[in-house]
Parts: C-alpha cells; structure tokens; sequence
C-alpha cells in the first residue's frame, strides 16, 4: 500500500498566508487542486500528487442523505523545478 500525504501538511491557510511564513513567493510554486466527493480523508489524502510540500485552502464537509456524503477540496503547491538560467 501507498504511503499517504501527512495530515499535518494538510491546512486551512491560503497559499499567501503559507508562503508569507515561509518567506517565499506563490510564484515558487505550481498549484493543482485536489478534491475528492463521496469519498473519505483517507481517499483524499491518497489523491494528493507526488512532490507536493503542502496543501492549503483545505476545505471538507459532510452531508447525510440516504447515507454519508464527503467531500474536501485543497490546494497543492508543488515546488516549481529551477531552470538552469535560474540556478
């Protein structure tokens, strides 16, 4: 079985927030969203791409109708890769 993103590096805070503590800039990064529907936080985190740092903007509810009815949504940043022209 795959090993799953840490729950810690899950969080609620927006990409400018996250990047402000961290001293850098959104541009450092390319962002994917992740969501999942019907699913689980198990299933969410399973869904995150490889060479994320963090997801923000982490949002989850839960319906009842005929049964339970999950769904989260985030953002992953991913470390954009330097050019050589960059490094």
């Amino acid at each position: 079985m795959a090993e799953t993103f840490p729950l810690e590096k899950i969080l609620t805070c927006n990409v400018y927030e996250y990047c402000e503590s961290r001293g850098k800039t959104p541009f450092a990064y390319d962002l994917k969203g992740v969501h999942v529907a019907n699913s689980s936080l198990d299933d969410f985190q399973e869904s995150i791409p490889r060479d994320v740092e963090v997801v923000v903007d982490f949002k989850s509810s839960i319906a009842y109708n005929n049964g339970v009815y999950y769904i989260a949504s985030g953002t992953a940043l991913i470390p954009k890769k330097e050019s050589p022209r960059e490094a």
